[in-house]
């Protein structure tokens, strides 16, 4: 599904939007799931919306203006409100992005949950110490309707498989909550893995969405398809941004900088290389000894074959090496 152009929306906004997005993620690097999250919430969505700065608030006067040409009657809704509401339903859709993201990657669900499970634990903890749980509770009923968008459509109708779907997701959870996540962030997590951003979802999203705000708007007038082009550019913004960095949950970033800061195995792959070559040039100085075209010949045989056999010799120190980290790691959590 393709967004539809915005330059009405937010006009010379949706520049410094994008320069801001490019800003935070440069290149595509490494990053954790929880720093992914901080840098878009704090870069993008608190700037932008106005909740932390006054800035930003330009964006959703924009986006106000754009949706509101057709009816003005609707432009009577109160700023802080419309504020709120836009970042709330952004949050969440951050959040569908970065599960539709993991997917693209051909991350199971049980592969992707860790990533999901920082991602929505991060997002209440931030939201909470920033006082702004309202918006949590915002999310909330965004995150209810994109698990509904499945069972039915906007019109009431009652979707295909969708019983069997949210039967699924509902087991989904209760294994989760015994194996001792909360049942607030089980539920939250599975209604995510139970929708996607289909047409359906998209349009009941909307809908929520003028409903919150007190909108009596009908589906299809120019108000709600100009609403609807904002939510589908709110869940583009994100998954763009997630599409451009790689993912690696916070435990792996420890692990990887402890095992740069152990050095073991730059020191082995230094020592293992350094053999292979010397060794090699060894074997193939004696074959030039007897053979200068045979020696030419042999280079590459015999550096195939030394490299083979060094790896085999010296895999048990690898491993070795690994159990260390592995062990001096347990023991950083345990004391921490």
């Amino acid at each position: 599904m393709k967004a539809t152009p915005m330059k009405d929306i937010i006009l010379d906004t949706q520049y410094s939007l994008s320069e801001s997005i490019k800003g935070v993620f440069k290149i595509k690097r490494k990053i954790s799931v929880e720093q992914a999250c901080q840098e878009f919430y704090n870069s993008v969505i608190f700037y932008k919306s106005g909740l932390d700065s006054k800035e930003g608030s330009g964006l959703w006067e924009k986006t106000l203006e754009f949706v509101t040409k057709s009816d003005p009657l609707l432009a009577n809704v109160e700023p802080g409100l419309f504020q709120r509401e836009m970042s709330s339903l952004w949050m969440e859709l951050f959040g569908l992005a970065l599960k539709d993201s993991l997917s693209e990657r051909d991350m199971s669900h049980d592969k992707s949950l860790p990533y999901l499970k920082s991602e929505i634990m991060f997002t209440k903890n931030y939201l909470g110490e920033n006082e702004c749980l309202e918006i949590w509770y915002n999310m909330r009923e965004y995150n209810q309707t994109i698990s509904s968008s499945r069972l039915y459509t906007i019109d009431g109708k009652q979707q295909a498989w969708g019983n069997a779907i949210k039967n699924v997701c509902d087991r989904y959870a209760n294994k989760l909550v015994e194996t001792g996540l909360d049942r607030e962030y089980a539920t939250h997590l599975c209604n995510r893995f139970c929708g996607h951003l289909s047409q359906s979802c998209l349009d009941n999203l909307t809908s929520t969405l003028a409903l919150r705000l007190g909108w009596d708007i009908k589906t299809q007038s120019e108000p709600f398809l100009q609403l609807n082009t904002v939510v589908l550019w709110l869940y583009s913004s994100a998954k763009d941004t997630l599409d451009s960095v790689n993912l690696i949950l916070k435990d792996e970033k420890h692990v990887r900088k402890f095992q740069l800061r152990l050095g073991t195995f730059p020191l082995l792959d230094a020592v293992r290389h350094i053999t292979i070559v010397v060794t090699t040039g060894e074997i193939v100085y004696h074959i030039w000894t007897l053979n200068l075209v045979l020696a030419i010949l042999a280079v590459l045989p015999v550096y195939i074959l030394i490299l083979n056999l060094i790896g085999f010799l010296t895999w048990p120190l690898y491993f070795l090496a690994a159990l260390e980290v592995h062990l001096r790691v347990q023991q950083r959590d345990n004391e921490g």
